[in-house]
């Protein structure tokens, strides 16, 4: 019943081929474009429309999996331009707005990837910072890709050999923003089976508020959360802002642009759904299952404490559980 890992973190976008240009060639991402056979589609279309609460009519997206080149599993960034419905709204703000914040990604060399990205118009919160925790040195940089969604950026400790362009080389965590940070680890951890592994405060330094866009002293508190993958797999960082207080409430449609919702696995979706239920958890339908030509995927959304919107998924479903 464990969830084993984060199988994607969903990014929504207003215009696919520049969204696909920037992760790709200028972080240096694998994309690979997903497409379902049309024989599946009207099926797999009006399951799709009940896990998401669509609203009536056509569904039309286009969609890319990126994956960190050196990483052929593990997981990838879903990104997907909603053309019916449009996609809707920009991405959150402020950087302790409720809801999934940002992707973390370890970069092969941040002062050269940060060059690169100013003199093509990327939007940073300002220039690279180096923080001291005692005595490790972290090098990190907050920017926004073509929507303005946010991604944190930090200095790899093990850069492997020089490339001629640099690159993500790995996305080691997703950070959730939440009001109470006691009842979201607890979610998390009793509900959901996950492994609360360090709970801290997130030392204040004038370094970090300047590399986040914060004019202000600020306080925070944060936990990690592992899945069965391990520090192998995609974590989670639950963040509580104590000053600035946590603002806004996370998106209510899944087509926002934005970063609405993240994706994990799990071996037996309907025996993990009938325990969230019977936990209090809200979901927004019953699991369906969708079929492709790489066999049937077991699916259904459900909401964290905030609000903010999981999905579980089960591959290569068969329906039968020995």
């Amino acid at each position: 019943m464990a969830i084993t890992d984060i199988f994607h973190v969903n990014i929504n976008c207003t215009n696919i081929e520049h969204s696909v240009q920037f992760y790709r060639d200028q972080l240096g991402l694998s994309a690979v474009t997903f497409e379902v056979p049309p024989e599946l589609k009207q099926k797999n279309d009006e399951i799709a429309r009940e896990l998401s609460d669509l609203p009536p009519g056509d569904v039309e997206a286009a969609i890319y999996f990126l994956r960190c080149k050196d990483r052929e599993s593990g997981t990838a960034i879903e990104l997907s331009e909603s053309r019916k419905p449009k996609a809707l709204g920009v991405p959150y703000g402020p950087v302790n707005h409720v809801g999934i914040s940002r992707v973390l990604c370890m970069v092969d060399d941040l002062d050269a990837i940060y060059e690169l990205l100013v003199s093509r118009g990327i939007r940073f919160l300002s220039s690279p910072k180096t923080l001291q925790y005692g005595e490790t040195k972290v090098r990190l940089a907050f920017c926004r890709d073509p929507d303005g969604t946010l991604l944190q950026l930090c200095q790899s400790p093990y850069p492997k050999e020089k490339r001629a362009t640099p690159a993500v080389l790995s996305m080691p965590c997703v950070f959730i923003n939440c009001t109470d940070l006691d009842r979201s680890s607890a979610f998390y951890r009793d509900t959901l089976g996950l492994n609360l592994t360090v709970r801290k405060y997130i030392p204040q330094s004038e370094a970090l508020s300047e590399a986040m866009g914060l004019d202000a002293e600020f306080s925070a508190e944060a936990c990690n959360l592992q899945t069965k993958a391990g520090p192998n797999g995609m974590s989670i960082d639950l963040v509580e802002w104590k000053h600035p207080k946590a603002c806004g409430t996370p998106y209510e449609k899944l087509w926002h642009v934005g970063i609405p919702r993240l994706a994990f696995l799990t071996e037996d979706l309907d025996k993990l759904y009938e325990h969230c239920l019977s936990m209090g958890v809200r979901f927004m339908s019953k699991p369906r299952t969708l079929a492709s030509e790489h066999g049937k995927t077991r699916a259904v959304h459900f909401y964290d404490p905030d609000g903010t919107v999981l999905e579980l998924l089960e591959l290569n479903y068969t329906g039968k559980k020995i």
